[in-house]
């Protein structure tokens, strides 16, 4: 199977590029060109082009595209509906604050919650995003938007979905720290139950639900 590219931390990149036969340098490379935003690896001018190949042969570049966009009059709030590569859609909303910008991205396509208030549970839960369609939210938005995104919460979460998805989450957050800088996410649990606090240490990225 193609290996999603964009899942992998840098570690994993690089250990990935050895492998191939690569340097270790060209890890951090390919890195760098994926948190920046690439479509494709044609993009990364760097690599040569045998190296471009070979990673197109191996590997794929999630890349969500606009479906729909809506921002509000009156506070310059951005509804994204991104179409996943599958035909999928997931929704991202990006909001203005005079402390900096915080964008709400989701962790899967629907949910099996149930909230009444809540149009993602419609459906149910078709599916788990991965790590690099998590991120793919904010880095897209940013490219979007051209704003600098500083706070970041996991939407349409509950306790459930969290313990299931704990792995994808710690890997997220790893990501969007080295690709954003942002190394906190504040996930918003379900409203079914009322549950405690409860954070995650993981590495020095601190994981938590609110």
């Amino acid at each position: 199977p193609m290996t999603d590219i964009k899942s992998l931390d840098l570690q994993e990149i690089t250990q990935l590029l050895r492998e191939m036969g690569e340097p270790s340098f060209r890890g951090k490379q390919v890195f760098t060109w994926l948190h920046r935003g690439v479509t494709s690896f044609e993009e990364m001018s760097d690599l040569s082009k045998p190296l471009r190949q070979k990673l197109a042969e191996r590997c794929y570049i999630t890349v969500p595209t606009v479906e729909r966009k809506q921002v509000s009059k009156h506070d310059g709030t951005v509804k994204y509906l991104w179409r996943l590569p599958d035909g999928n859609c997931i929704e991202t909303v990006l909001m203005r604050y005079h402390h900096g910008n915080t964008v709400c991205i989701s962790s899967q396509v629907g949910c099996r919650m149930g909230c009444a208030f809540c149009a993602s549970t419609i459906a149910g839960k078709v599916r788990d995003l991965s790590p690099s369609e998590i991120l793919d939210q904010v880095l897209f938005t940013q490219l979007d938007s051209g704003l600098a995104i500083s706070n970041i919460v996991l939407m349409g979460i509950g306790w459930i979905q969290g313990i299931q998805q704990a792995c994808v989450i710690f890997q997220t957050a790893i990501l969007l720290a080295a690709a954003v800088g942002v190394c906190m996410l504040a996930l918003g649990m379900g409203r079914k139950k009322e549950l405690p606090f409860v954070p995650f240490l993981l590495a020095g990225y601190l994981v938590q639900y609110i």
